[in-house]
């Protein structure tokens, strides 16, 4: 995408593609629409036409001198005659003409023109005569399609007259069907432009509305970083100025601005990390190593340092496990757990419960951390990982938070084909529940017989 220095110019870049991506489906539809019509008409109607033609020059090959057999005589008449007609539609004329090609005599097989029509059919006849070439003409408001060959025999020259033989197919009902069918596709071409512009606008709106999307959350997201960047180096910079200015006292005198300071700049180390976090999934460069271990064993391991911090804090912190083997990325998953805790501590007070569990369901292995916390609103649960997201941010930043823990625990859950879930804890408190499948009986199989190889 090209770059943008300003807001606005972006809109008008959004904008830009809307019209653009518009314009090319709409365009695409109706093109599409119309090569497709096209297409099927003409084979449609070249179908229909192909086997009229087909009957008539296999009928027209039939004219030789076994079916006229009368020297001199006329096919139509005593001992000769036309060959069988099958196609009901169909009708052959003889032309007899002189050598000014005026015709002289004629002969009709099949269904018989009356008087006007047969006029006609002379009058086409002695306007031209295109041997070898289907022509569709008009004769009294009727459409037929006309083949015409001439008769090379010696035997059929009356007098110094040329004989030709011209057939007829009644082809008013493919011509009409052909007009009604134009007819409808005009009509269906208008619906059809209309819904590739609903269509278009549609998806003009939807191809774009992830791009809005992702400008916007970025926008958000470094103005809630700015803010949340401004409040702690204000601190330190208020704090290390008041040292400053005091240069007679001693350090134990400026002990608390420094702690004051040094907890701001941690802080900041934890925020800058995050943020790098973020940023790398943003840009699909987290890397995830996937290895088998045991969820149980790793679970004791992470837990077992709150245990002493729950105490402290007057906090009951439980485990209860499973074995279950999953092929995850170790690491990873031990942060996606202790965010959660940790969330978990923060929004809990002294006296209430912490359980963290494990348990196999099927194919999946649920890992539930439930508090009797203050609990969330309805609107919190459905906002809680989104970036710099916090219910009760007077809180959040008293303990440290900054709204940036589960967004990142939901992204490396996904990342691991997992799922994260928040419910109310019944009767009192929040459930965070964490699913990751179970780890495969072929992968187990690879790496038990990777290690066989590497030992």
């Amino acid at each position: 995408m090209k770059r943008t220095k300003s807001l606005t110019s972006f809109q008008k870049l959004i904008y830009k593609y809307r019209v653009i991506y518009f314009l090319s489906f709409a365009g695409g539809f109706i093109l599409l629409f119309l090569v497709i019509g096209l297409v099927l008409f003409f084979s449609i109607t070249r179908s229909y036409y192909r086997d009229a033609e087909r009957s008539m020059k296999e009928y027209c090959s039939h004219f030789d001198e076994n079916q006229n057999n009368m020297p001199g005589g006329n096919p139509g008449g005593p001992g000769g005659g036309f060959p069988q007609i099958l196609d009901p539609s169909m009708i052959s004329v003889i032309f007899y003409v002189d050598e000014n090609n005026l015709v002289v005599d004629y002969s009709i097989s099949g269904a018989v023109f009356n008087d006007s029509m047969m006029n006609a059919v002379i009058e086409d006849f002695q306007l031209s005569v295109p041997l070898e070439t289907y022509v569709l003409t008009s004769i009294d408001n009727f459409y037929y399609l006309s083949y015409c060959q001439k008769i090379t025999r010696e035997n059929m020259k009356i007098e110094g007259q040329i004989g030709y033989v011209k057939v007829y197919i009644n082809v008013n009902g493919a011509v009409i069907a052909r007009e009604r069918i134009i007819s409808s596709y005009i009509i269906a071409s208008f619906f059809s432009l209309l819904l590739s512009f609903v269509l278009g606008f549609f998806m003009m709106r939807e191809g774009t509305k992830p791009l809005e999307l992702f400008v916007s959350r970025q926008t958000n997201f470094v103005s809630d970083a700015s803010h949340e960047l401004r409040t702690p180096l204000a601190v330190v910079r208020s704090k290390i100025e008041n040292v400053l200015s005091q240069p007679n006292k001693t350090v134990y005198d400026v002990s608390e601005d420094l702690v004051i300071a040094l907890n701001e700049i941690s802080r900041l180390t934890k925020l800058t990390q995050e943020l790098l976090t973020l940023a790398r999934n943003d840009k699909d460069t987290i890397q995830i190593t996937y290895s088998l271990f045991d969820v149980d064993d790793v679970l004791k391991e992470i837990v077992e340092p709150f245990f002493e911090i729950g105490s402290l804090s007057e906090r009951n912190i439980t485990y209860e496990g499973t074995h279950c083997l999953v092929y995850l990325d170790k690491d990873k998953f031990k942060q996606i757990v202790i965010i959660n805790i940790d969330n978990a501590i923060k929004y809990t007070n002294a006296g209430d419960t912490i359980r963290i569990s494990a348990r196999v369901l099927k194919d999946e292995v649920h890992i539930q951390i439930a508090d009797t916390g203050i609990g969330l609103s309805d609107e919190a649960k459905q906002k809680v990982f989104d970036r710099f997201y916090r219910e009760d941010k007077a809180r959040s930043r008293e303990t440290g938070g900054n709204g940036l823990g589960l967004s990142i625990a939901y992204t490396l859950v996904k990342l691991q084909r997992g799922r994260i879930e928040v419910y109310d804890n019944i009767p009192r408190g929040t459930k965070f529940v964490i699913t990751f499948p179970k780890a495969t009986a072929k992968q187990i199989a690879t790496i038990n017989a990777n290690e066989r190889i590497s030992g």
